[in-house]
């Protein structure tokens, strides 16, 4: 019989393999522990299915190496010549167009790659995004690549290669692309980065890893070793693999690894799984010696609460003397704990609370919408400084099609506001965050075209003017219908700070006039720019206004009570991160969905008027 050191080991190396959050020395203590149970107490020791050595009646030594795997499921070389495998036996299989998925490649008529499907309707040419139906036009076929069964490092072009993996790891691992991880694996699946490096295969890269210091790539490292390499059978897959599972085998010649011999059925009999834990407790009299009661998860402990009465954060270590028990049981209880919501692992190890204002719209499953707010973070994070507001200008282009700047794009490029376009537009945000001085640059823009007019109400101590104001403003609307020729478009900016002057009859006839602007003040030349920091208050912005506006300036990140409010659907694209920083705004069109990352103009002293 093997020695008990082997046997702690070798089982102590399984536990490790099949649970991310076991140490060396938690996986130890839970192997003996299973090892020196009781038969009474654990009747189905994993180690009793374990196979047996062919000289002997102790289990076989396994080679617990992933190299080995991975090297058993990387394909065949590339031929570089056209990009495709080596020979038919590499060749991937045809999915129908319904069963399309991202990481999936469209193959031409001659096998060779056109594209890489990235998202739902969208394939990656060459480094840009074409429509699926547009790449399929030409005549290429879906065909299916699977990282975890097939090694796209060596089997695909480094482009298509790094587009195919980050399209599958990315929802695979649960990570948010704008994470330090998943920008550390961008940036080492890129091929000025990897080839140097002779990072070819997905073997070569694990080396790789196994030398590099940073954070983020031992935690790539567990994780390829957790699903690709090594993958736990106690982990749900994130990606709907349709193809049948094999049936457990049962013959004894053939060398299984670890995790299949712990996780499978053998010789016909049922392994007691780990995790996740069984419904019945093990039947222990009360007087029998039982060296598994202190790790038992205790299920009654709230882990939530531990965490909120620490401040809301601590770290894991903390957490776990906290719960009183030995690691294994805590490890499961964190676990639950984790898979329900109710507290959050960071990658400092540290266990912190949810956030409630950041729910789904920021861990979307949709892979399109999920990428989309990867892009417009990314965005977000590469804007440019602030520039000054460009000097304002005689416009020379059509009056109803003129565009006034709101500031520059990650690339540099103006990001205008086209109000015939555009239509109104609410400006919503934070306090501090810019609102009024962009309005004033757009009205001072306004009215250097000499082509348009432009106010600003911002009369806060007499609401009895502001009404006349508005109250003239809407009595055009009649004569601008009946000689639109002979009025100029006009800008109206409104701040709903105005509205904390008015008693309740003014409040009631200024909502009833701004609503008839919105309504029918677009096709006469009247366009609105509505400024406020709430959305719950009615009285200060009633919901028919929000309907009414067809764009919508962000000047910080809204909750997603908010965020659903103004961008209905697409709010699951909102940028998660990226907002940090003075002037960073997101353009919204909400009739088409599209969304545009700027830095406002930064307004000097000498423009600050108009």
């Amino acid at each position: 019989m093997a020695s008990a050191t082997n046997r702690t080991e070798m089982l102590a190396k399984a536990l490790m393999r099949a649970r991310l959050d076991f140490t060396l020395h938690n996986a130890r203590v839970f192997a003996r522990a299973v090892i020196d149970a009781p038969e009474s107490v654990l009747g189905a020791k994993p180690l009793r299915f374990l196979p047996n050595d062919t000289d002997g009646d102790g289990p076989v030594r396994l080679v617990l190496d992933e190299f080995t795997q991975a090297a058993e499921r990387s394909a065949p070389a590339l031929n570089p010549d056209d990009g495709r495998p080596s020979n038919s036996d590499s060749s991937w299989p045809p999915v129908a167009l319904n069963d399309v998925r991202p990481g999936d490649l469209i193959l031409d008529q001659g096998g060779d790659v056109l594209g890489v499907v990235v998202a739902d309707g969208q394939v990656s040419v060459q480094g840009t995004w074409k429509p699926l139906p547009e790449v399929l036009h030409t005549g290429g076929s879906v065909n299916r690549v699977d990282v975890r069964h097939v090694d796209p490092l060596a089997e695909l072009k480094p482009g298509d290669a790094r587009a195919c993996m980050l399209a599958q790891l990315l929802p695979m691992f649960g990570w948010e692309p704008t994470s330090a991880e998943a920008m550390f694996l961008d940036k080492i699946l890129a091929e000025d980065f990897r080839i140097p490096r002779g990072m070819n295969s997905l073997p070569a890269l694990i080396r790789w890893l196994d030398t590099a210091g940073e954070p983020e790539a031992r935690r790539l490292r567990e994780m390829l070793r957790f699903w690709i390499t090594d993958p736990s059978p106690f982990a749900q897959t994130k990606i709907d693999i349709r193809e049948p599972k094999p049936h457990a085998s049962t013959d004894t010649s053939k060398t299984r690894s670890m995790i299949e011999t712990l996780a499978g059925s053998h010789w016909g009999e049922p392994i007691l799984k780990l995790w996740p834990p069984q419904s019945t407790k093990p039947q222990v009299q009360a007087n029998d010696a039982d060296p598994l009661n202190d790790y038992w998860p205790d299920e009654s402990a709230d882990v939530a609460a531990i965490v909120a009465d620490a401040g809301g954060v601590m770290s894991l270590s903390a957490l776990f003397d906290q719960l009183h028990t030995a690691l294994s049981a805590a490890s499961t209880i964190v676990l639950g704990a984790l898979s329900r919501g109710d507290v959050s692992l960071n990658p400092d190890r540290t266990v912190t609370l949810p956030n409630r204002q950041l729910k789904s719209f920021e861990t979307t499953t949709n892979n399109a919408q999920f990428i989309a707010a990867a892009q417009l973070a990314r965005e977000m994070e590469r804007l440019p400084a602030p520039s000054p507001h460009p000097l304002p200008t005689v416009s020379t282009t059509l009056t109803s099609w003129a565009a006034f700047p709101l500031g520059l794009d990650a690339t540099g490029e103006p990001v205008p506001y086209t109000p015939a376009m555009d239509g109104h537009l609410l400006v919503f945000g934070g306090a501090g965050r810019g609102k009024s001085m962009l309005v004033r640059g757009l009205v001072r823009d306004a009215l250097a075209t000499n082509r348009w007019g432009a106010r600003h109400l911002n009369s806060r101590k007499d609401p009895d003017a502001v009404l006349d104001q508005i109250r003239g403003i809407h009595a055009e609307i009649e004569m601008r219908r009946a000689s639109p020729k002979l009025h100029k478009p006009e800008l109206l900016a409104l701040d709903d700070a105005l509205w904390a002057y008015f008693d309740a009859a003014q409040r009631e006839e200024l909502h009833t006039l701004v609503t008839e602007l919105l309504s029918t003040g677009r096709k006469l030349g009247l366009h609105l720019v509505l400024i406020t920091l709430t959305l719950d208050n009615e009285e200060r912005f009633p919901p028919r206004w929000l309907d009414l506006c067809s764009t919508v300036l962000l000047t910080s990140k809204p909750t997603h009570d908010d965020a659903v409010m103004l961008m209905g659907d697409d709010a699951v694209q909102l940028p998660p991160s990226g907002w940090d920083g003075s002037g960073k705004m997101l353009l919204v069109r909400r009739s088409t969905g599209v969304s545009r990352p700027l830095r406002a103009y930064a307004q000097t002293e000498k423009y600050a008027g108009y």
